[in-house]
C-alpha cells in the first residue's frame, strides 16, 4: 500500500522560503517517514535553487519536486491586488492537493491566504496546516489609530481562522502568540514553531582568515548588518549614529554590511558618505557578493556587534538565532517581538525606535566594554532551541494528520 501524500506548497522562491523547504525535505530524506512527500513550488523555484532541486532528487518515492504550470505562475505574478492573488494562490493549493490526492498539505506562508481560507477553507480536498509569521496579538504597540484598527482587524480574522475546520494546526513562530491563542482563545491548534537556522561547522581560524581577507582594521570592533540590505535594515540610522561618535570612538568601529542592496538605499548610504568626505574615521566595509549558505555563520563569528534595527519589524529573523549562536550581543530595538525576546533571553541591548541619541549611547558603550555584552548561557539555550530538527519535528510529528 503506497504512503500518503503530504504536501508542501509554496510559491516564493526567495530568502527563507527555499531554507524552510530544504529543512523539511532533507529531513524526510534522512529519516524516510511513513509518508510519500511532495513540494509544489513555482517554475522559477528550479532555476533559481538548481543545485537544490537536483541535489535532493534521489527517490522519487520519498520526496519530489512539482511545480505549478508557467501560464498559472505568470497570472500569479501579473495579480496586484492582493486578497485575489491570495484566492488564485489558495485555488492552485486547493487544484494540485486534488490532483496529487495529498492526505494533506502544508501552506508554507499562511498570512496572506487568510482571508481565501476563511471564504473557502472548508472547501479544501484534504486537510491542511500553514506557518504563521507576522502575528500581532502581542508585544505590538500600535502608534496610531489606523495601526490599531489594522491589529483589531488581523486579530479577529485570525480568530476566524482557526474555526476552519479544515485547519489542523497553526504553527506560529511567535512563541507568545502561540500561547496567547491556547490561553486566551482555549485553542489547541496553535503550536510554537521555533525559526530553524542551519550552521556550518568550520575550523577555530576561519572568521579569523576571513576577517584579514575583508581588510578589517585589527583594532576595530565589528557592526555587522546582514541580509537584504533596504530601508527597513536601519542601516541609515546605524551609519548616523556611528558617524556621530567622537573621532577616536569612529578609528575604533567598523560597519560590516554583507548582502545585496536595493538601488535605493545604496545611493542613500553613498550620499551620507559624500557628505562626511575627508572628515569619516569610521571604517566600511562592503560584501554585495552571493555568500554561500556554509560561510555566513563565519561572519556573525567575525564580528563584535549584530544589528537588528528593522523598522516596526514584526515577527522573528534569523539574525536573532545567528547572534546567540556567535555569543555575539543583539542590538535592536525594543518593538515587537525581536525586542521581547532579546530582553528575557538577555540575548544583547534595546533600544528605543527614533531615538538617534539613546542608540548613539549605546554603540558607545558596546564600544568601550572588554566583555561580551549578553548572557552566554542563555544565548547558548537560544540557538540550541531552534535547530532545524525541532522546525521538522513540530511540522511532522506534532501534526496528528501527517503520521496518523
Amino acid at each position: 500500500m503506497p504512503f500518503p501524500t503530504i504536501l508542501l506548497f509554496d510559491l516564493d522562491a526567495s530568502g527563507h522560503h527555499s531554507e524552510y523547504l530544504t529543512h523539511l525535505i532533507e529531513y524526510q530524506l534522512e529519516h524516510r517517514l511513513p509518508i510519500k512527500l511532495i513540494a509544489l513550488v513555482s517554475p522559477i523555484f528550479a532555476t533559481k535553487h538548481a543545485k537544490l532541486t537536483q541535489r535532493t532528487s534521489v527517490d522519487a518515492s520519498v520526496f519530489e519536486w512539482k511545480y505549478i504550470s508557467e501560464e498559472e505562475f505568470q497570472q500569479y505574478q501579473a495579480e496586484n491586488n492582493v486578497i485575489k492573488r491570495g484566492d488564485f494562490e489558495w485555488g492552485l493549493f486547493c487544484k494540485y492537493a486534488s490532483v496529487f490526492q495529498a492526505k494533506h498539505g502544508v501552506l508554507m506562508y499562511l498570512d496572506h491566504l487568510q482571508l481565501a481560507i476563511l471564504q473557502k477553507g472548508n472547501q479544501a480536498p484534504c486537510t491542511f496546516s500553514g506557518i504563521f509569521f507576522r502575528t500581532t496579538l502581542t508585544n505590538y504597540r500600535p502608534d496610531s489609530w489606523k495601526e490599531r484598527i489594522n491589529f483589531i482587524r488581523k486579530k479577529w480574522m485570525l480568530r476566524g481562522l482557526l474555526f476552519s475546520k479544515k485547519l489542523t494546526n497553526l504553527y506560529c513562530l511567535d512563541p507568545y502568540a502561540a500561547e496567547y491563542i491556547q490561553e486566551k482563545w482555549h485553542s489547541n491548534k496553535a503550536l510554537y514553531l521555533p525559526d530553524p537556522v542551519k550552521t556550518y561547522p568550520f575550523a577555530q581560524e576561519a572568521p579569523i582568515l576571513l576577517r584579514q581577507q575583508l581588510g578589517i582594521e585589527p583594532h576595530r570592533k565589528v557592526f555587522l548588518i546582514f541580509g537584504f540590505l533596504d530601508e527597513r535594515k536601519g542601516i541609515i540610522p546605524t551609519l548616523e549614529a556611528l558617524l556621530q561618535l567622537p573621532q577616536k570612538q569612529q578609528q575604533d568601529a567598523c560597519l560590516l554590511l554583507v548582502g545585496g542592496w536595493t538601488a535605493e538605499e545604496k545611493n542613500r548610504f553613498d550620499e551620507k558618505l559624500k557628505a562626511v568626505e575627508g572628515s569619516n574615521h569610521l571604517q566600511i566595509v562592503k560584501v554585495d557578493y552571493f555568500v554561500e549558505p556554509e560561510l555566513i555563520q563565519q561572519f556573525f563569528a567575525l564580528s563584535d556587534i549584530i544589528m537588528g534595527l528593522y523598522q516596526k519589524h514584526i515577527g522573528m529573523s534569523g539574525i536573532m538565532v545567528r547572534s546567540a549562536f556567535a555569543h555575539k550581543p543583539l542590538l535592536t530595538y525594543n518593538y515587537g517581538l525581536m525586542g521581547e525576546l532579546t530582553r528575557r533571553n538577555q540575548l544583547g541591548i534595546t533600544v528605543e525606535p527614533n531615538n538617534p541619541e539613546e542608540l548613539q549611547e549605546k554603540i558607545q558603550f558596546l564600544l568601550s566594554q572588554s566583555k561580551t555584552v549578553g548572557n552566554q548561557t542563555m544565548m547558548k539555550e537560544f540557538s540550541d532551541h531552534h535547530q532545524v530538527k525541532f522546525f521538522a519535528e513540530c511540522i511532522f510529528k506534532k501534526n496528528k494528520k501527517i503520521l496518523s
